[in-house]
């Protein structure tokens, strides 16, 4: 292990993409098996996407242990592509499974449809042309982790924008307008999930904005209390 081949950054970006990781799917894991317990269905579809959440940070945790013990990036760089995003779409999949449950049953299939086929460009975009839908930014010899940015001028930014932006507007406020209808313990859960599905969107979307530095492992530590939120709306 050489933490010499590792820049100051390089430590502050893999070790809290680790820690994120490793958190979330632990938090996961405990939350999908007293889900199984319970029998508490929408517990087990909470603990399935707070895991898929979690493997987002797998590319950087893997290019983080690839510098430490090889002195060497991931190669080819759209490993690192693969490692991150393929688990978005499973994830707001799942997301958008749990909201229209609580919140327009009525309306499920049509919406799940939807995300379906949004969740599956998105996939393909980003299997099938990795270099035209991210950038990869970094040098050989800097010792720090890969950083990618979606392309804004791709199909698979927009297929990605359109799918956060439902999750913020549909769980989220909709989970608002849930608690304003609600008194007791019922409203304070469904505040929860609102917090839980509005702040993961936007601390993803600012993971991917913010350079790698001092500011990244707080905008990660928000994506674990997401799990945390989204469990404490869905307890029995």
């Amino acid at each position: 292990m050489a933490f010499e081949d590792v820049g100051f950054e390089g430590l502050l970006n893999g070790t809290s993409a680790l820690g994120v990781l490793i958190t979330s799917v632990l938090i996961g894991v405990y939350i999908l098996i007293k889900g199984i317990r319970l029998k508490a269905k929408l517990l087990q579809y909470a603990g399935i996407m707070i895991i898929f959440i979690g493997l987002l940070w797998l590319g950087p945790s893997t290019d983080f242990l690839m510098l430490l013990f090889t002195g060497a990036n991931i190669s080819p760089q759209e490993i690192y592509a693969y490692l991150s995003y393929l688990w978005v779409a499973p994830a707001i999949f799942i997301a958008m499974l749990i909201g229209t449950e609580l919140i327009a049953p009525n309306k499920k299939k049509a919406i799940l449809i939807f995300i379906g086929i949004v969740g599956i460009i998105f996939e393909i975009g980003l299997i099938f042309f990795p270099f035209e839908g991210q950038t990869f930014e970094y040098e050989i010899g800097a010792k720090n982790i890969i950083d990618t940015s979606f392309n804004p001028l791709f199909f698979s930014f927009y297929a990605l924008a359109i799918i956060l932006i439902f999750v913020v507007i549909f769980n989220g406020f909709g989970s608002i307008q849930k608690a304003r209808e609600s008194t007791g313990i019922l409203r304070k859960k469904f505040i929860f999930l609102a917090l839980g599905f509005i702040i993961f969107p936007i601390a993803a979307v600012f993971d991917t904005l913010i350079p790698p530095g001092p500011a990244l492992p707080f905008v990660r530590i928000t994506v674990v209390i997401t799990g945390i939120l989204l469990y404490l709306g869905l307890k029995p």
